[in-house]
């Protein structure tokens, strides 16, 4: 099965790939003619067909996105819509993770923002923060982890990952900025 092809000819180049716990679904992402300007797909492994899943403006430099453990649900980061007449710059800027929640058909049943500045429960971030959420298999919790732009540390905050998406979600510190 042939990957999706850019407008206007070129290459994608893919920039990542996980598949899903029960080995059904593969998430993947390509740029256009290699570009940071990244798009998320999901993949039907038994037929070779994509979902009707597609998301743009992935942000997956520092954290690639994580499948929770039910094979239906995912997380991502996401830069913001570039509004009209904005610097290109400011899509950069206050990036945020999200969970996807899949329906049985293979569509999003919900997109819920999750963890960046705003977020419920959420520590407030810096607008060049770049936040992401991660869910090693077999966990119960749920990793935020917070890049401070181009610097070397990370902070990171946990929650369970049932409350991921909950009005009432309070994430917690492991280590964070002096």
């Amino acid at each position: 099965t042939e990957l999706p092809r850019p407008e206007g000819g070129g290459h994608l180049a893919a920039s990542f790939f996980r598949v899903s716990p029960d080995c059904q679904k593969l998430l993947y992402g390509v740029a256009a003619s290699g570009s940071e300007e990244e798009v998320l797909h999901v993949r039907d492994i038994a037929t070779g067909r994509d979902l009707p899943v597609a998301r743009d403006r992935i942000e997956s430099v520092y954290v690639k996105p994580s499948w929770l453990p039910d094979g239906r649900s995912f997380t991502s980061s996401r830069r913001r819509p570039l509004e009209p007449g904005a610097a290109a710059d400011s899509a950069y800027r206050f990036t945020q993770a999200f969970l996807h929640v899949l329906d049985d058909e293979g569509r999003i049943l919900r997109d819920s923002f999750v963890f960046g500045h705003g977020a419920p429960g959420c520590p407030a971030m810096g607008p060049m923060d770049f936040p992401a959420v991660i869910v090693p298999p077999g966990s119960t919790w749920a990793i935020g982890q917070v890049n401070h732009g181009d610097e070397s540390d990370v902070s990171l905050w946990v929650l369970p990952v049932a409350d991921l998406g909950k009005s009432t979600a309070r994430w917690r510190p492991v280590c964070t900025r002096a």
